[in-house]
């Protein structure tokens, strides 16, 4: 019974480990599911569908039946006659039943307004899954910088835990030697001194790692994430350049305008303003639709008690505007000048991507030089903190040098570590402002985690 308990216990421990571990592209899925911009987005797009069927409603028959039972009435009805004796009056009551009942259908022949109705809804529909794919590609990003940037934090406070466990050695160290006559009062307080500033920064770096676990919680609606959970840069292999499919700048702008999502929506919303303007004009143009009726009645006025009538009918009916006080008109204008508003936001949207465009390209072409920079510093900075270490034991350096070798070490680990998930989000952001992102990209990047 212990050994089953046992191993029940092992694989609990196992499975629980493992499902501990949270991927970019779980990250992902589960963002997807619970983020609520992305829900609401989706929301919106399926109620822009139904505003078809409203439209296309517009030019349909249309029946509506109407049916009055009044089973109780009362009239006096009063009345005078002349004889040779005089003028005489009487009085008549009367207790009736009444009812009435119709049925009309109405069916639009020529509505120009309800036509386009139903061109600008077809046209709604598709801005709205343009506007989806936006939150779409948007939440890809957002994934990737709150992962990446839970990533940064957690290795960026296991450096500076190693950092301040590597002080109090030292430290410790540094006071052994006092205590012996080898070493002096100035050793322990610069020791100290360094000690105090890694616990703060340690400090600094465990409240920036709980916010990017909350904003990550936030945007997965995965509660349990846990500092283990995160995956980390691959340091077993070397740090290669991920790779674009344009290399030359005029096909990443040509890209853009073609393919961004946002332009996209632009564009659709442009053409919704034209048909708004002619929708305005449309209050000029007559409405023509055909109409038949039948309905039934007994009773339904005071002149017609106990008379029935069955009456049918069929026609034509047009409806002409003349004179609405220049509404139709101003309409008009304030449609074209809203055409023209909307194609300047455009514009200006196009040239604020066009400048975020060229700061992520010019970041990702420096990217190689700048990495490879900050590699070489790291190297030097490992040999220089060998060297020191080396120039301790001989008594030629002193114990502040060996700690700001070390000092330096930590920062060219930071700033490596630093530089190399900046060009994934760079890279990220760049394939999204090119309307290229997608759930490939999220797993291109998962090969660099560990």
């Amino acid at each position: 019974m212990k050994k089953l308990l046992m191993q029940s216990f092992l694989v609990w421990v196992f499975w629980g480990s493992t499902a501990n571990a949270l991927e970019l592209i779980q990250a992902y899925q589960l963002a997807a599911k619970n983020d609520a911009t992305f829900k609401a987005q989706q929301k919106a797009y399926e109620g822009i569908k139904e505003q078809q069927v409203i439209a296309q409603a517009g030019i349909l028959p249309r029946i509506s039946a109407n049916y009055t039972n009044t089973p109780y009435n009362r009239q006096l009805a009063y009345s005078s006659y002349q004889t040779v004796y005089g003028k005489y009056l009487t009085k008549e009551r009367r207790n009736y039943v009444s009812y009435s009942g119709s049925v009309v259908l109405t069916q639009p022949i020529f509505d120009y307004a309800a036509f386009l109705n139903i061109k600008a809804s077809q046209l709604q529909t598709l801005l709205a899954a343009d506007q989806l794919q936006v939150q779409a590609s948007e939440l890809i990003v957002r994934v990737v910088e709150a992962y990446l940037d839970a990533a940064y934090a957690k290795e960026k406070l296991m450096l500076l835990s190693q950092q301040r466990a590597a002080y109090e050695t030292q430290l410790k160290a540094n006071q052994r030697f006092y205590q012996l006559g080898e070493g002096t009062r100035i050793d322990i307080i610069e020791t100290e001194a360094h000690l105090s500033t890694a616990i703060v920064k340690e400090l600094e770096a465990q409240t920036a790692l709980e916010g990017a676990l909350a904003n990550l919680k936030q945007l997965t609606g995965y509660n349990a994430i846990t500092p283990q959970a995160i995956h980390l840069l691959n340091s077993n292999s070397s740090f290669n350049i991920l790779s674009l499919p344009y290399q030359q700048f005029d096909e990443w702008q040509s890209a853009v305008i073609r393919h961004n999502p946002q332009l996209k929506v632009w564009q659709k919303q442009i053409e919704l303003a034209q048909y708004d303007i002619e929708r305005q004009k449309a209050g000029h143009l007559p409405k023509l639709e055909f109409y038949a009726s039948q309905s039934v009645s007994k009773s339904n006025t005071s002149n017609t008690v106990d008379q029935r009538y069955d009456t049918g009918s069929m026609g034509v009916n047009v409806s002409l505007p003349l004179y609405a006080g220049q509404a139709v008109v101003a309409a008009s204008r304030v449609a074209t000048l809203k055409h023209q508003q909307t194609i300047y936001e455009r514009d200006a949207q196009q040239h604020n991507l066009l400048l975020q465009l060229t700061q992520l390209f010019n970041h990702y072409k420096s990217a190689p030089q700048q990495i490879a920079a900050y590699e070489k510093m790291l190297a030097l900075a490992e040999t220089q903190l060998a060297a020191v270490k080396l120039g301790v034991k001989a008594g030629q350096r002193s114990n502040i040098d060996l700690l700001i070798a070390s000092q330096q070490l930590l920062q060219a680990r930071i700033d490596t570590m630093l530089v190399k998930y900046e060009h994934i989000k760079g890279w990220a952001a760049l394939q999204h402002i090119a309307g290229d992102l997608n759930i490939e990209h999220l797993n291109i990047i998962s090969r660099y985690l560990e």
